[in-house]
């Protein structure tokens, strides 16, 4: 973590309010100044009682003062200007108190140096605190003082001591503190990534989206010089995601590795096991792209047992990848591995469903082919019986209570027939005649016109010869296949006895004589003829 002095510097590294060890330097500068505040009130209030007010005591109470005032910034956040002031004015008061009462302030300004200053400062302020009390150690044996019988060298050399002990404790329990809080904050910062991982592998079903956005992210929680993605590809190892324009160059040139081969890749991708390796180690495969590279993490993406892909990090520290991170990035694999899976599966999915849509799409279109070839057929088979019908017209009228055959069409029966519609009129001064068109399979067959009786709804009358129009649909194309039938089989039954004729001719004019007497007979035929031979060359045909 960062001291006073990089906050001083502007140092990208300088602590947050929110940082942990900032809170605790805050709280420690605000336990020093009330300890200064209580320090000066009671030393004042004790000359006072004593009578023995000095110039001193004015110091102390504007210290006290200065100190209660320092509390309040430091309360607002100011920790960096007042924990110089306080650090310079403790080491003031040990040198204006080169005796006993200076080994306090001495202390205390040790105690601020290890807790909130960087190495140059803290080695300063011991210079400054531990060596003035050396200096006159020294001056003591130098000026032969040292010798006088008043002379105590364990008293001269314990303030020395102490202050040693007192800094180098504390400093060494300050390392300690902030090597347990960088652990805490990275434990924080991987657990923060791992649950992010996991919100991504439930927000996203696009596998570019989803590897491009978990590749990015590790980097920046990470800090790593470089993060990437493999996914096998059969004996392949492909590059599916890289960060930075490196990565982008690598993408563009579609990097991949053998799988198995001499690297980290390749070995995560062979045996699924995780992975660090050094710059220096054989199984570390140099990128020239990637110069920086000091230590390589891959971790392998598992799914049932089977290596999938590889999540590759790359710092340029030689010991970036600690327990934590490797356990973290593991965790990270078996969301993404999950992430991965399912976004295959809406794939697939999706692909089914686009199948399905083409196949429905496919199927409607058969499906206005067959209705369109039906209603061909229809229209032509109705076309045709009506052409052929033996009664020379199909359709019959009701008329002074007799049913008589009538092929004239009415203007009301022509609109409905042309507009498949139903069309009323008119009649007798009063709305009733309906005309409804018979309609099979989408064609127009038919109409029916009618004209009820004075008083009659039209609505009912309406829905009543809709109808029975539906159901004469359906009755009038049985009826016309079943005659259809008949004559057909009444055509092969002549046809049989034709072919019965044959087997009493003994001759060839004998059978062309039955052929061309029973087709006439059975077409109503006038003329016929039947030639046998070869046919004559151009200009050689008889009338």
């Amino acid at each position: 973590m960062s001291s006073i002095l990089s906050v001083l510097r502007g140092s990208p590294d300088a602590p947050d309010h929110g940082d942990i060890l900032f809170l605790l330097h805050r709280r420690y500068l605000q336990t020093m100044l009330w300890i200064g505040i209580a320090l000066a009130i009671f030393v004042t209030i004790y000359d006072l009682l004593t009578d023995a007010w000095s110039p001193d005591n004015y110091v102390l109470a504007a210290l006290g003062l200065a100190f209660i005032v320092l509390a309040q910034f430091v309360r607002r956040g100011s920790v960096v200007p007042v924990g110089l002031f306080l650090e310079v004015t403790l080491i003031g008061v040990a040198f204006f108190y080169p005796d006993i009462r200076g080994l306090i302030p001495g202390m205390l300004a040790l105690i601020t140096a290890a807790v909130l200053l960087d190495r140059p400062l803290f080695v300063l302020t011991n210079v400054l605190v531990i060596g003035y009390p050396i200096l006159r150690l020294a001056n003591a044996y130098s000026t032969n003082s040292a010798e006088s019988p008043a002379f105590d060298f364990w008293l001269e050399i314990s303030p020395i001591i102490s202050f040693l002990i007192v800094s180098v404790t504390m400093r060494y329990f300050n390392r300690a503190l902030q090597a347990t809080v960088q652990r805490a904050n990275r434990n924080v910062a991987l657990l923060q990534a791992s649950a992010e991982v996991g919100q991504i592998s439930t927000a996203l079903l696009d596998l570019n989206e989803l590897f491009s956005q978990s590749v990015t992210m590790i980097q920046e929680r990470f800090g790593f010089y470089h993060v990437q993605i493999f996914m096998t590809n059969g004996d392949q190892a492909e590059l599916v995601a890289s960060t930075g324009e490196v990565g982008r160059r690598l993408l563009a040139a579609k990097h991949r590795l053998p799988v198995g081969s001499n690297s980290v890749i390749g070995h995560v991708t062979r045996y699924g096991e995780i992975i660090t390796a050094r710059s220096t180690d054989a199984v570390h495969r140099f990128n020239p792209m990637l110069p920086d590279t000091q230590t390589e993490l891959a971790v392998p993406i598992l799914e049932g047992g089977k290596v999938i892909g590889v999540i590759d990090m790359q710092s340029t520290a030689p010991d970036a990848f600690q327990a934590a991170d490797v356990e973290a990035l593991r965790s990270m694999a078996n969301l993404l591995s999950a992430a991965i899976r399912n976004a295959r599966l809406f794939e697939a999915q999706q692909r089914s469903i686009q199948e399905q849509k083409r196949l429905y799409l496919e199927s409607q279109t058969n499906l206005s082919e067959i209705q369109r070839l039906n209603r061909q057929l229809t229209k032509a088979g109705w076309e045709d019986f009506v052409r052929q019908s033996k009664r020379g017209s199909v359709g019959v009228t009701l008329k002074d209570e007799q049913v008589v055959a009538d092929s004239q069409w009415s203007d009301s029966l022509i609109r409905a027939a042309r507009e498949q519609q139903v069309v009323t009129r008119e009649a007798n001064g009063h709305a009733g005649v309906v005309a409804v068109p018979v309609i099979l399979r989408g064609e127009v067959i038919g109409a029916i016109e009618v004209e009820p009786s004075a008083g009659t709804i039209q609505r009912d009358t309406i829905e009543t010869v809709q109808a029975i129009a539906h159901r004469l649909a359906t009755s009038l194309e049985n009826a016309r296949l079943f005659e259809e039938a008949q004559a057909a089989t009444a055509q092969e039954q002549r046809i049989n006895q034709i072919v019965t004729r044959y087997q009493n001719a003994a001759t060839v004019d004998d059978l062309l004589q039955i052929t061309l007497t029973e087709l006439s007979e059975a077409l109503g035929a006038q003329r016929g003829a039947i030639r046998l031979g070869f046919v004559p060359e151009d200009g050689e045909a008889v009338s």
